[in-house]
């Protein structure tokens, strides 16, 4: 949580000038710290930055961490420079050698130097009310970015179930088509018209007493035909069921369904169905035996 509250004030201190109390906050030591405090905490914030660029996975994390040591160096040397940030006077305690690491003697004191007056342009420090005010602004920026990652995350799932969605739609509309030209070709079957043609296949005389004929005339209608026929079938022989007077056709024998009547044996039978599907290479053969 410490190092979270740090990379929030880096972000919001990096386009202000830093003072003593920025750089407390960002070595996470109270005002006043000792400068035994001040390395220890430097030299374990500075240990963990090392670690995190190292294994940093994108390369804009990486250069955060980067920005974020130029952050940790500037206020540990604000602290340990010598330099108080509101005065010029020279720091009368001993100070911290940043590249040494040891406890260096004080400066001694610079000469006077008279300057000319210029307008100052320097801004004005930042308080430890504006600080608090630049966590608050970084944990809102980091809760915004958070609320977008699982925004994009959302519509990137919802993009992916709609997909699916739309497979699944597919899916069944195909099925839908495949069942219609399954049934197309079924009422293809039914309605193919074929030559209506009889065979005994029994051991006895069969005889056609009545047949009836469902077809389709000349103007593409349904048309049903129906006569005595009275003709005898030998074992093994066939018969084509038409009605001819003279050189005139009155029934060519086309069938989609049928009824007939026969006896057999000295036994009457009926039978029936759509001839495509009962008659076997275009005839339908009778078997009583």
């Amino acid at each position: 949580m410490l190092i979270l509250l740090q990379i929030l004030n880096f972000n919001y201190l990096r386009s202000t000038i830093m003072n003593s109390s920025d750089a407390y906050i960002i070595l996470g030591l109270n005002e006043g710290a000792s400068p035994q405090e001040i390395e220890g905490k430097f030299q374990e914030i500075y240990s963990d930055y090392q670690i995190r660029l190292s294994n940093a996975p994108t390369p804009n994390l990486k250069k955060l961490y980067q920005k974020n040591l130029q952050e940790l160096e500037e206020a540990y040397t604000l602290l340990t420079g010598g330099v108080n940030s509101s005065s010029d006077l020279p720091s009368s305690t001993p100070q911290l050698d940043v590249k040494r690491n040891t406890i260096a003697p004080p400066p001694s004191p610079a000469a006077p130097k008279i300057a000319a007056k210029q307008p100052s342009t320097a801004s004005a420090p930042i308080s430890s009310g504006d600080s608090k005010k630049g966590m608050v602004y970084g944990g809102l920026i980091a809760l915004v970015g958070l609320g977008l990652a699982v925004l994009f995350g959302l519509l990137y799932f919802q993009g992916k179930e709609e997909q699916e969605q739309e497979r699944l739609k597919l899916e069944a509309e195909q099925e839908k088509q495949a069942e219609k030209l399954k049934r197309a070709e079924l009422l293809e079957r039914i309605f193919h018209e074929e030559k209506f043609r009889i065979k005994n296949s029994g051991n006895y005389n069969l005889k056609i007493l009545t047949v009836a004929a469902t077809f389709m005339n000349d103007k593409d209608e349904l048309e049903k035909s129906e006569f005595y026929s009275g003709e005898v079938i030998e074992p093994g022989k066939t018969y084509d069921a038409m009605i001819v007077r003279g050189s005139r056709t009155i029934y060519d024998g086309d069938v989609i369904s049928y009824a007939l009547s026969f006896e057999y044996n000295g036994t009457r039978y009926t039978t029936g169905g759509v001839y495509s599907q009962d008659a076997k290479d275009g005839t339908l053969i009778v078997d009583m035996d």
